[in-house]
Protein backbone atom coordinates (compact mmCIF):
# COMPACT_ATOMS: atom_id res chain seq x y z
CA UNK A 1 0.00 0.00 0.00
CA UNK A 2 1.52 3.28 -1.09
CA UNK A 3 -0.96 5.64 0.57
CA UNK A 4 -0.09 6.57 4.12
CA UNK A 5 -2.95 6.59 6.58
CA UNK A 6 -3.61 10.06 7.95
CA UNK A 7 -2.85 10.18 11.67
CA UNK A 8 -6.51 10.59 12.55
CA UNK A 9 -7.97 9.64 15.91
CA UNK A 10 -11.51 9.25 17.23
CA UNK A 11 -11.86 9.54 21.00
CA UNK A 12 -14.75 7.69 22.67
CA UNK A 13 -15.27 8.33 26.38
CA UNK A 14 -18.35 9.29 28.39
CA UNK A 15 -16.28 11.67 30.53
CA UNK A 16 -16.07 15.06 28.79
CA UNK A 17 -13.00 16.10 30.77
CA UNK A 18 -11.17 12.91 29.74
CA UNK A 19 -12.06 13.52 26.08
CA UNK A 20 -10.69 17.07 26.37
CA UNK A 21 -7.52 15.89 28.08
CA UNK A 22 -6.89 13.17 25.47
CA UNK A 23 -7.64 15.60 22.63
CA UNK A 24 -5.22 18.17 24.06
CA UNK A 25 -2.58 15.46 24.47
CA UNK A 26 -3.00 14.35 20.86
CA UNK A 27 -3.10 17.87 19.47
CA UNK A 28 0.34 18.45 20.97
CA UNK A 29 1.58 15.78 18.53
CA UNK A 30 0.98 15.31 14.82
CA UNK A 31 -2.29 13.41 15.36
CA UNK A 32 -5.57 14.94 14.24
CA UNK A 33 -8.60 14.39 16.47
CA UNK A 34 -11.42 13.88 13.96
CA UNK A 35 -14.23 13.29 16.44
CA UNK A 36 -15.30 12.71 20.02
CA UNK A 37 -18.02 10.24 21.02
CA UNK A 38 -19.69 10.25 24.44
CA UNK A 39 -21.17 6.74 24.34
CA UNK A 40 -20.79 3.41 22.61
CA UNK A 41 -23.48 3.97 20.00
CA UNK A 42 -21.93 7.29 18.96
CA UNK A 43 -18.51 5.62 18.82
CA UNK A 44 -19.74 3.00 16.36
CA UNK A 45 -21.58 5.51 14.15
CA UNK A 46 -18.67 7.96 14.13
CA UNK A 47 -16.12 5.24 13.44
CA UNK A 48 -18.14 4.01 10.45
CA UNK A 49 -18.53 7.57 9.15
CA UNK A 50 -15.01 8.89 9.80
CA UNK A 51 -12.91 5.71 9.48
CA UNK A 52 -10.07 7.08 11.62
CA UNK A 53 -6.65 5.46 11.68
CA UNK A 54 -7.01 4.96 15.44
CA UNK A 55 -9.83 4.75 17.98
CA UNK A 56 -9.27 5.50 21.67
CA UNK A 57 -12.11 3.63 23.34
CA UNK A 58 -13.16 3.76 26.99
CA UNK A 59 -14.11 0.36 28.42
CA UNK A 60 -16.92 1.71 30.64
CA UNK A 61 -19.46 3.73 28.65
CA UNK A 62 -23.24 4.02 28.43
CA UNK A 63 -25.38 2.68 25.56
CA UNK A 64 -22.76 0.08 24.63
CA UNK A 65 -19.64 -0.57 26.67
CA UNK A 66 -16.17 -0.57 25.17
CA UNK A 67 -15.99 -4.35 24.87
CA UNK A 68 -19.26 -4.42 22.90
CA UNK A 69 -18.07 -1.61 20.63
CA UNK A 70 -14.72 -3.34 20.14
CA UNK A 71 -16.40 -6.64 19.27
CA UNK A 72 -18.77 -5.00 16.77
CA UNK A 73 -16.15 -2.83 15.06
CA UNK A 74 -13.55 -5.60 14.78
CA UNK A 75 -16.18 -7.89 13.22
CA UNK A 76 -16.94 -5.31 10.52
CA UNK A 77 -13.48 -3.72 10.28
CA UNK A 78 -10.88 -6.37 11.16
CA UNK A 79 -8.02 -3.93 10.51
CA UNK A 80 -9.38 -1.31 12.93
CA UNK A 81 -6.68 -0.13 15.35
CA UNK A 82 -8.34 0.32 18.74
CA UNK A 83 -6.66 1.31 21.99
CA UNK A 84 -8.72 0.74 25.10
CA UNK A 85 -8.84 3.39 27.82
CA UNK A 86 -9.49 2.26 31.36
CA UNK A 87 -9.79 3.95 34.72
CA UNK A 88 -9.57 0.59 36.48
CA UNK A 89 -6.77 -1.87 36.03
CA UNK A 90 -9.17 -4.79 35.76
CA UNK A 91 -6.85 -7.37 34.23
CA UNK A 92 -9.74 -9.64 33.20
CA UNK A 93 -11.39 -6.85 31.18
CA UNK A 94 -8.06 -5.87 29.63
CA UNK A 95 -7.34 -9.48 28.68
CA UNK A 96 -10.84 -9.83 27.22
CA UNK A 97 -10.22 -6.72 25.09
CA UNK A 98 -6.92 -8.08 23.79
CA UNK A 99 -8.66 -11.35 22.94
CA UNK A 100 -11.26 -9.35 20.99
CA UNK A 101 -8.54 -7.63 18.97
CA UNK A 102 -7.60 -4.47 20.89
CA UNK A 103 -4.23 -3.11 19.77
CA UNK A 104 -3.25 -1.75 23.19
CA UNK A 105 -4.64 -0.31 26.40
CA UNK A 106 -3.88 2.89 28.25
CA UNK A 107 -4.68 3.46 31.93
CA UNK A 108 -6.33 6.87 32.32
CA UNK A 109 -3.93 7.80 35.11
CA UNK A 110 -0.86 7.24 32.91
CA UNK A 111 1.35 10.35 32.65
CA UNK A 112 0.61 12.33 29.45
CA UNK A 113 4.11 11.87 28.01
CA UNK A 114 3.71 8.09 28.35
CA UNK A 115 0.25 8.28 26.76
CA UNK A 116 1.79 10.01 23.73
CA UNK A 117 4.55 7.41 23.53
CA UNK A 118 2.11 4.52 23.80
CA UNK A 119 -0.14 5.95 21.07
CA UNK A 120 2.86 6.62 18.80
CA UNK A 121 4.22 3.09 19.33
CA UNK A 122 0.83 1.54 18.60
CA UNK A 123 0.44 3.67 15.46
CA UNK A 124 3.88 2.63 14.18
CA UNK A 125 3.18 -1.03 14.90
CA UNK A 126 -0.02 -1.05 12.85
CA UNK A 127 0.49 1.72 10.29
CA UNK A 128 4.26 2.05 10.04
CA UNK A 129 6.24 5.25 10.50
CA UNK A 130 4.69 8.36 8.98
Amino acid sequence: MTDKVKKSVLIADDDASMRKLMAATLRSTDFEVVGEAKNGLEAIAMYKDLRPGLLLLDINMPEKNGEEVLRELKAEFPDAVIIMLTAHRDLDSIEDCFNLGAANYIPKDMPRNQVKESIEETWKKFHGAT
